[in-house]
């Protein structure tokens, strides 16, 4: 996990476990969990233990023969999820820079889970078959795989790793998308997007009254318009509206003035890099 994806990291850990208008509470049975590969720095680990997050190290799971789109090559390793059904019943993940800020998905989202499976038992479905869902991607029929909730399966975790040399090219996505596949014997279940907020400037501002956790990487149009005519809400910083785009340095920069972790993780790590821990 690099700095900036610790960042993100931390963010979460003090919009999950500290805010106010955001944190787990102790009666939804549920905790903030970061997976990260070995070789990890300490600092971050260190940051995260503080602000008490769990921590799961898991090996790196390296394509074979390489994934044609370096960037998405890392992105196999977060398939060790679904094999967690021994620890968790039901799993929420969000990317690094899908960020909340009033309001938190936690627990809500979980009943999904639950009403699907209702649903599926009023129609006399007995087959067992666990739930995978998530946003609507904008611009292609998929779940967005930035905000996932499933139930985890070793089955279907070994079943993913069988996938991955034939779906190679935009690391995890491709192949959720092609086991979860809409044709297929577990299609995936849609959420609302509000979970998953993208590409800002194509919605509505009915969408985005009602938006819950907005995405940065897809906040701005594809040209990286930063022409707002409409007045922006909840509660959300300035400059993450202005800055927008797929830059992690530019949210960096962002998160480090809103989150106090944040600053202090800049400071730990600055000082490890000075001193060549």
């Amino acid at each position: 996990m690099t700095d900036d994806y610790c960042m993100g990291a931390l963010f979460h850990a003090h919009t999950f476990l500290h805010k106010n208008l955001t944190r787990l509470k102790p009666t939804d049975n549920t905790e903030y969990t970061v997976m990260m590969t070995e070789g990890t720095p300490v600092t971050c680990m260190d940051a995260l233990l503080a602000l008490g997050a769990r921590i799961l190290i898991v090996p790196m799971i390296e394509p074979p023969d390489g994934e044609p789109m370096r960037r998405y090559a890392l992105c196999f390793s977060k398939l060790q999820m679904f094999a967690l059904d021994t620890v968790y019943d039901k799993i929420f993940y969000t990317d690094g820079d899908l960020l909340y800020f009033t309001k938190s998905p936690v627990p809500e989202v979980f009943q999904y889970i639950d009403d699907w499976h209702e649903e599926r038992e009023q129609e006399g479905k007995t087959d067992h078959v666990t739930f995978y869902g998530g946003a609507k991607d904008l611009l292609i029929d998929t779940v967005n795989a930035g905000m996932l909730l499933f139930e985890p399966s070793l089955l279907d975790y070994q079943k993913l790793l069988e996938l991955i040399p034939m779906t190679m090219g935009f690391g995890d996505q491709g192949t959720l998308q092609e086991y979860y596949r809409k044709d297929g014997p577990h299609p995936a279940v849609y959420i609302p997007s509000k979970y998953n907020t993208q590409w800002v400037m194509r919605r509505t501002e009915m969408k985005l009254q009602e938006a819950v956790g907005f995405h940065h990487k897809f906040l701005l149009d594809d040209m990286g318009s930063t022409n707002f005519s409409k007045t922006y809400f909840h509660g959300i910083p300035k400059d993450i509206w202005i800055y927008g785009g797929y830059r992690w340095s530019i949210l960096r920069k962002v998160l480090e003035e809103y989150c106090l972790s944040c600053r202090l993780f800049k400071i730990l790590w600055t000082r490890s890099e000075s001193s060549g821990i």
